[in-house]
């Protein structure tokens, strides 16, 4: 009984001493509020309470008004709220003491995170990245806002030290992801991250590609060149065309195209196609006469054209060398005389060829061989979908010509079984029919046979005349070469009429 008096009375002084504990802790500090990267959430740190009954922490979060979201015990110094959307705004937090008898001493100072936001502007045609964060409240001694950038997924990087609270980033490309986070640095060391925020770019305000689709000769000496420009924003840009010639080093402005409708543009010009090297390129400039893009650049091919004693003929070109894609071939084209281009060869990337015209030596034809090559662009360039299907450059012609080849019998048969040994016909090749004649006389130089087709001869047997005799002839030709040189050649020949051929 005396035992069971003895506690009862201990019971009793404990439960009086802790009613009559009304003293609430001392009020918390606030270290920092800050947002984990990691998952997206807000996070807080605090110093431990002085007081020596703290049994833990309140903590509350501004939601049009302060509530109640979580307590922890005393041994906590760090919370994260897992509810928090720091990502869509600003998130504010206090924390508030209690003690073992549930007293709770009142709310710290607010500490809010740093909500950030990008937004795209535009001043005097450039674009840039206007980055804007709040605030970030709670401290007395704040120190600088460090901003971090990130480009495509790449290296974060520290790009500016500020006490505003916006940066403007000109630094940014068009169709790029940029991704921004703020730091804020306390004098004492504290710091608070916020939420991280990404903006890809997407500058509508000028045309994205101009494209060199070619330059390739046209009737013979006049070049053209063609461009395929972006439409998307015809009427924010206008067009400078330049030219060098020779290199790539020293263009010049030759042309303007403003207010454009379509996605192309052609320029024609007389040059030199035969000796010099021609390098055309766009530019893009908008409204404040700022330049923005520019094309690749469009060269011409320059075709030369050799002959030796063998009939063959060589053929040498420039490269075709600046489109966006790669070049897939090179067309041979050859045509004789007056006659229509026929396509006699194809090559890869090869910048000659040979041409062995032996086959034509016993054909009626002038002898003007000319050529040209045009390079065709394989079908890789980036900007494909908006692009010609069929993209070539044509050189300049260049033309071989062969010297008449001559052969003149000097005897003929009329009797003979052997029909080629019946007739006197010079063999020619590479002559022009025109201006051809052909005159046989007597040994007294008495005209007896002329003609002005080069594919007939004289037969002294089916030839009408009088009554032909063995011996002496003389002849007389004339024509003219492909490069309009006249000839005029002469000479004898010999009939013999072998009564053992009949």
């Amino acid at each position: 009984m005396k035992i069971f008096f003895y506690i009862l009375i201990f019971i009793l002084t404990s439960i009086y001493a802790k009613s009559s504990d009304l003293t609430p802790p001392d009020i918390p500090v606030l270290d920092s509020v800050s947002v984990d990267l990691s998952i997206n959430k807000a996070i807080m740190g605090w110093e431990f309470s002085a007081a020596n009954d703290v049994k833990g922490y309140v903590i509350y979060r501004l939601d049009n008004f302060w509530h109640a979201i979580d307590t922890v015990n005393a041994t906590t110094k760090f919370y994260t709220d897992n509810s928090s959307n720091p990502n869509f705004h600003s998130e504010s937090y206090r924390i508030a003491a209690f003690d073992s008898s549930y007293n709770i001493s009142p709310m710290c100072e607010k500490q809010s995170t740093i909500y950030v936001f990008p937004y795209q502007k535009s001043k005097d045609c450039y674009y840039y990245l206007n980055i804007t964060w709040s605030e970030y409240t709670g401290w007395d001694n704040f120190d600088t806002y460090k901003v971090f950038k990130k480009k495509n997924g790449g290296i974060i990087t520290l790009v500016t030290q500020t006490t505003n609270l916006f940066y403007n980033d000109y630094q940014v490309l068009d169709t790029t992801s940029y991704c921004y986070y703020i730091k804020s640095v306390s004098n004492n060391g504290f710091t608070s991250t916020s939420n991280a925020t990404c903006y890809y770019t997407e500058m509508q305000g000028t045309p994205k590609f101009a494209n060199a689709d070619y330059l390739t000769i046209i009737n013979y000496n006049y070049a053209e060149v063609k461009f395929t420009i972006d439409t998307t924003s015809l009427k924010n840009a206008y067009y400078k065309l330049f030219k060098s010639i020779n290199d790539t080093l020293h263009f010049k402005e030759i042309s303007t195209f403003d207010n454009l409708t379509t996605n192309k543009i052609i320029y024609q010009e007389d040059i030199d196609i035969y000796e010099k090297q021609y390098f055309y390129k766009l530019k893009i400039y908008n409204k404040c006469d700022s330049l923005v893009g520019e094309s690749n650049i469009a060269n011409n091919i320059i075709l030369t054209a050799k002959t030796d004693t063998a009939l063959k003929h060589t053929l040498s070109w420039t490269p075709y060398k600046y489109w966006n894609g790669t070049v897939k071939k090179y067309n041979i084209y050859r045509f004789i005389d007056e006659q229509e281009p026929e396509l006699i060869a194809s090559v890869g990337l090869a910048t000659s060829y040979t041409d062995e015209v032996n086959n034509f030596l016993l054909q009626r034809i002038e002898g003007n061989f000319c050529y040209y090559v045009e390079a065709i662009e394989e079908h890789n360039n980036p900007y494909e979908p908006f692009l010609d299907t069929l993209r070539f450059s044509r050189s300049n012609v260049a033309c071989a010509t062969e010297g008449p080849r001559v052969f003149v019998p000097t005897a003929i048969t009329p009797y003979s079984r052997i029909p080629e040994n019946q007739t006197f016909k010079p063999v020619i090749s590479f002559v022009s029919p025109k201006d051809y004649t052909l005159r046989i006389f007597d040994r007294w130089g008495q005209l007896i046979w002329q003609t002005t087709d080069y594919q007939k001869g004289w037969n002294p047997v089916t030839s009408k005349g009088k009554q032909i005799q063995e011996g002496t002839y003389a002849y007389i030709m004339t024509f003219t070469t492909a490069e309009n040189n006249f000839v005029k050649k002469k000479g004898y020949f010999v009939v013999i009429l072998d009564s053992h051929n009949k």
